[in-house]
């Protein structure tokens, strides 16, 4: 089974070492890291939303860095 673990860089709550050590547990998974977000970062990230959804819809794993790259809105 895929997991997506998906963690913004500046959470407080779940800190990026813990989001590793969580992907790390399962074999076949990948760790999404969305820049400038907190815990919560879907409504941070649009790249974030779009591969969030699509992985609900059909559950392949992107690649880990797919929202670096991406602007943060103001």
């Amino acid at each position: 089974m895929p997991v997506l673990v998906v963690n913004g860089d500046i959470d407080m709550q779940t800190p990026l070492s813990g989001a590793r050590r969580v992907a790390a547990a399962f074999p076949n998974s990948v760790l999404l890291v969305v820049p400038n977000a907190g815990h919560v970062a879907l409504p941070v990230s649009e790249c974030a939303a779009r591969i969030e959804f699509a992985f609900l819809a059909d559950p392949v794993l992107p690649d880990g860095d797919a929202c670096l790259d991406q602007a943060v809105p103001e």
